[in-house]
Order: C-alpha cells, then structure tokens, then sequence
C-alpha cells in the first residue's frame, strides 16, 4: 500500500470520527455571530413600529462584517419579516424588494443567505406579477439546485409550484409542493408556519383544477397550523380566503360565508394589504350570496369593496368587482353595458393563459343570462364553461396528479420506515466509533513505520542526486582545468616554438601547426571554451557545422529562445546533452541528417530542445541497461541535474529525444543579475 493511499484511508477514518462524535463545529466569527444575534433579538423583542424595527433590520444586515452560516437561520427570520411587513404595506416598505436584490450581490452574507435573498425576491415578483422578472430568476436558480441547503430548498419548490400553478402545469406544481413538504417533515424542527403554507399553496393548484374537496382537505391542516402557532396574519387570512373558495364551489355557501367572515377581525390597521384583503373579503362575502341568489346582501358588500377600489389598485381585482357586481344589479337594472365589458375580460385571461379567471367570467356570464331569461345566451354560455372546465381538469391532467399523490403517500411511509432504520443505525454508532478508533490506532502505528521508512528512501535518493550532481560538476571542472592547460599552456609553448621554426624549417613548422589544431580540438571536446562568451545558441550552432564537417552526415539547427532564462550551469549542461546526442548519432544511427531544435514557450515558462535523426534506431529500454549506455544514462543525469523531463522515441523512422526544461520568472531576474555581476 502506497504512503498516498494510507494518507487517504486515515482521513477517511478521522472524517467518520469527526461526524460521528462531534454535534457542533464552532465557527471562528462566533463571537461576531453571538453579537449579530443579540443585536437581532434586541430589535425584534423591542416596541417600536414595525417601519423603525425594518430600518433597522436593514442596517443590522450592512453591518455584518464577514460571512458566517451561523447567522443564517438568524437572516432567514429578518428575511421573511421584512417580506411580510411589505406584503402587509407595500407603499410604506417600497424599498424591500431592492433590499432583497442588494442582498443577493453582498459579500459579507453567506452563500446560503444569498440565495435565500433571491429566492424572496422572486417571491415579491410573485406577488407583483412581475411574473417575466420571477421566471427569469427561477430559471437561474434551477441551474443550481442541487447547490441548495434544505431551508433555501424549501423556499424554491414553494417559488417554483406557485410559478408553475400560476402558468396551469398542476402536474408539475403538485410535485414541487409535495419536494417541499418532504424537505420540511423529514426536518426535526420544521416551522409549523412554514408547513401551513406550503399546504395553502398545494391547495390552490386543487382549487385551479375543480377538485375541492381536496383543496378543501389541505386547507383545513394550513388553517389549524397557521391558527394554532400564532403566524403571521396575511397567510392566516389567504388560507380563510381559499377555504371560502372552496366551500362556495362545493356549494357549501353558508359555510363559506362564516369563513370569510372569520378574515374581518384580523383586518387591524389601514395598511395596503389590509385594504387589499378587506377588498378580497368583501368580494367573496358578496359572490356567496349571489350563489344563495340574495342579491340585496351581495350589493351591500360589493359597495363596502368600491369604496376602498382607489386604495386597492388591482386590475385582476377590479375586474372581479365589475364581474360579480353585474351579477347583483341585474335583477334591478339594465347591466349590457358591463355584460359587453365581461365578454372583453375572456380575451384578456386567455391571454395570460388563466383558465380558472376564464371559468369565473362564463359563470357570471351564463348567471346573467338565466337573471335576465336569455336562455339561449345563457346555454351558449354553460357550454363554454362547460370546455373549460373540461380542459382546465383533463383526465390526463387529473391521472397524473393522482399518480403524483399516491407517490407522495408511498414515500411518506418510506421516510418513516427510514427514520426507525436511522434509529437502528444509531444505537450502533458507539460500536463503529470503538472500531473505528482500533482502525486508526493500527493506521496510525503503520503509517510511522512506512513514514520513518519512506523518509529514509527519499533521504538516500537525494544523497544519490546530490552526488551525482556533485560528480557532474566535478568532471566539468576537471575538464575545464584541463583544457585550460592545454590551451593557455601548451598551446602557446607551441606557437612560440612554432614562431621560431617559421623561417629556418617550414617543414617542422607545418608539422607543429597541425600539432596545434589537434590540441585545441582535444580542448574544445573537453571543455567549450567559447561557450562563455558566444552563448550556448551560436556554440550549438558552431558544434552542428563542425560536425557536419567532420562527418558524412548533415546536420541542422533551428534555436530560438531568451538566453536570460538560463544560468551558466545549465547552459553547459544542455550543450552537453546536445553533445552527447550526436556523437552518440554520428556513432551508431547511420543516419544521413540530423536537427536540434531550441524553442522558448514563455506562456508555460518552458524551454524545448528536440534532437532528431533519421537512422535506423534502437530498442530504448534494452540500451539502458546495457553496460555500453553510458551516453544515454549521461543525458538523462545531466536532464536531472536541471530538473529538465527527457524523452526518448526510438524506432524505425529514426529516434527523437526530447527535453522540457522549466524556468520562472525569478529565475531570469537571477540569472541576469549572474551575468552583470
């Protein structure tokens, strides 16, 4: 087993531990966290109006000074009460909506109050029918909803299935209800609040498809949720409201009037939503008693909503007043004037592809009609609720929601067959934390072993290196000592001795000349002397033609690169290696031509030299351990000693080696320093 692998397996092991034993992990801004918090507790337990308690909620957030996921359950309440409080009064709260968008791009917010933030700014989209803006943000979100913890999950299934019973896809509205609904059941402290309004969202995607028995059904757990745990009053009052609905559908009439009626004493102060739900109220107060055909009653409560209409300012709810106020004056007046208004509303709801708002206005239609004994129009108009209606609740619609549903119920049973297993899996936990313990223990002592003993192999390698490196830099030094010698010493003893035999013995004089050139030729295989002063691109270009002049065959040079990325040292490596390369060609390729190539890669920092022939070959691994491969072990020492990565490819086309030699940036800094020093 590898020291990696161990590695691995012994994080594996501390991470069970960790998860096993530890409930809490302490953040290291817990001190900021428990200040936020205090901060938070002291604005909200406080009596000061909810428009102070806002503002200040609102610097709280500016005055957070780093993210931390402990403040988020903490920014989750400040998030849903600033909601809440412009749902209440929009025109007091304006600026809550562009607090939300400012939140989502804040930095010192976590990731999950991030998101949370654009989740309730979809929402306040929802709620003004920016229903283009709410599309556009549910679309992101979806990209990355697996990214999402389970309370920012809760949130966007809500989102997305109003979205969806908004646009008449029940099917896909009642899936995303029931991912909600799971997510809060399966968590331990879910918010009774929270689970009351996912089950008054479900039940309007019930109440969109006539079947209001079941709306009915799940309207009744979100009025005893949201009653029964002091929530917020705005969802109390839209959970009366929709029961109401249903009764009135089912023709339960007296039973939804007492339900509307339960909505008036929640209306407390003037604010816009309280005129908007007085508004809702009075509105289905008033289509109760058109249903019991007590006109008399209807009007008087549809004159209590025109009195707050220019406070409302709700299109879909003007219309609604026009629609069911025709309904109650036509027993006592002409209403063709506003029957010719109704008939332009259909063109409008179908536009906005709302079937249901379409129903309503051939019901108030066909209502009209009987009233006034067309009974021709109003037939014309019971068929065309009728295909509505029939469209709106498909079969196919209606399978695929009770497919949806017996799932939802299948996996309730499961979830609570996985609860009784996880307790199972719990009682065990200590027995796997003991041997889990024994496990790392027994890692632990062979991991020291295989530690002391890896430590001791990469010990002697680097003394291997660095003696070879050593011996490298030794042989060079020799070599140049030498060639020294025969240069500055020899040599010129020879020239002056030349000199003197010029004249009086040409003869030995050319003997001596020729004595000359084969000492300076020994000295320049030894060391190259020149390599200091012309660099190593003219000296590799200089060895090529000498070689080339010396030998059968023709060879090439293509360089180009920034000598300041080398030092000396490795200057007179490389050309060695080249060297090397093409003695060892000239020697045993019986090739015709051979190219060196030196090329700079400055983006990758990468120096590049190709050698290439095209001999006959050889097997690579076999010459390697051959006792004759001295010239190859030499290159691939000498690649070493610059940290340089050699290749080499032999086979019948001719071989080619090649070599990767890295640089940085302080490296030429270094290096050009060495050259003016």
């Amino acid at each position: 087993m590898s020291i990696r692998k161990l590695y691995c397996l012994l994080a594996a092991s501390i991470c069970f531990l960790l998860i096993t034993s530890c409930k809490e992990k302490k953040e290291p801004s817990s001190e900021s966290s428990q200040q936020f918090q205090n901060s938070y507790n002291d604005i909200s337990n406080s009596n000061k109006r909810d428009s102070i308690k806002a503002i200040e909620f609102v610097h709280l957030l500016d005055s957070i000074q780093m993210p931390s996921v402990k403040n988020a359950p903490t920014i989750d309440s400040l998030f849903e009460y600033l909601f809440n409080q412009w749902v209440a009064n929009p025109e007091s709260f304006a600026n809550i909506p562009e607090e939300f968008s400012k939140a989502t791009n804040n930095n010192k917010l976590s990731e999950h109050s991030k998101k949370a933030a654009v989740l309730y700014l979809s929402l306040s989209f929802y709620i003004q029918y920016k229903i283009e803006q709410m599309d556009s943000i549910i679309l992101q979100i979806s990209k990355h909803e697996n990214e999402l913890d389970d309370a920012n999950k809760i949130l966007y299934y809500r989102n997305l299935g109003l979205q969806l019973t908004l646009k008449n896809r029940t099917g896909e509205a009642v899936s995303s209800f029931q991912k909600a609904l799971e997510l809060v059941k399966t968590n331990p402290n879910y918010n009774s609040c929270e689970l009351g309004n996912i089950y008054c969202n479900y039940a309007t995607v019930y109440l969109k498809m006539n079947d209001n028995t079941k709306a009915l059904e799940l309207l009744k757990k979100s009025y005893s949720l949201l009653a029964n745990n002091n929530c917020n009053a705005n969802d109390l009052q839209t959970t009366i409201l929709n029961t109401g609905v249903a009764y009135v559908n089912l023709h339960l009439i007296d039973s939804a009037i007492c339900y509307y009626k339960k909505q008036l004493p929640l209306l407390t102060n003037n604010s816009f939503r309280n005129y908007t739900m007085s508004y809702v109220a009075y509105l289905n107060i008033g289509g109760a008693y058109i249903e019991e055909k007590k006109y008399d009653s209807a009007r008087y409560y549809f004159a209590e909503a025109a009195l707050i209409n220019d406070k409302v300012k709700d299109e879909n709810l003007s219309i609604l007043l026009n629609t069911f106020s025709a309904i109650a004056n036509a027993p006592i007046k002409d209403v063709s004037k506003e029957v010719s208004q109704i008939k332009n509303y259909v063109a409008l709801f179908y536009k906005n592809n709302d079937l249901y708002d379409v129903q309503n206005v051939y019901e108030a239609l066909n209502k009209i009609a009987v009233i006034k004994n067309q009974y021709k129009d109003a037939l014309y108009y019971l068929e065309k609720l009728d295909s509505i209606k029939e469209l709106a609740t498909s079969a196919e619609n209606k399978k695929m929601v009770g497919e949806l549903e017996l799932k939802y119920h299948t996996a309730e049973k499961d979830l609570e067959i996985t609860k009784q297993q996880s307790q199972i899996k719990q009682s065990r936990n200590l027995t796997f934390f003991l041997i889990a313990c024994i496990i790392i223990l027994i890692l632990i002592a062979i991991l020291s072993i295989k530690t002391i003993k890896d430590r001791k192999e990469r010990e002697a390698e680097t003394m291997r290196e660095h003696f070879t490196h050593q011996l490298l830099e030794g042989t060079e030094h020799e070599r140049e000592r030498i060639a020294g010698e025969l240069h500055d010493n020899i040599n010129q003893r020879l020239v002056m001795l030349k000199k003197d035999n010029f004249i009086s013995n040409p003869l030995m004089a050319g003997r001596i000349e020729d004595l000359i050139n084969s000492i300076r030729n020994i000295a320049r295989n030894l060391y190259p002397v020149s390599l200091p002063h012309i660099g190593l691109q003219y000296s590799i270009e200089h060895l090529c033609e000498e070689m080339t002049t010396n030998s059968a065959m023709l060879i090439t040079s293509e360089i180009s690169f920034n000598e300041t990325i080398l030092n000396k040292s490795t200057e007179l490596h490389l050309f060695r290696i080249v060297q090397e390369a093409l003695n060892n060609t000239i020697k045993h390729a019986n090739a015709t031509e051979a190219k060196v190539t030196i090329k700079d890669y400055t983006q990758q920092h990468l120096l590049m030299i190709n050698i290439k022939d095209n001999g006959r070959g050889f097997e690579v691994d076999t010459s390697l351990k051959s006792k004759d491969s001295f010239g190859l072990l030499s290159i691939l020492q000498r690649c070493k000693a610059i940290k340089g990565i050699c290749n080499i490819h032999a086979g019948n086309n001719g071989t080619i080696i090649s070599i990767n030699v890295p640089y940085s940036s302080h490296q030429i800094l270094e290096n050009i320093n060495q050259q003016y020093v």
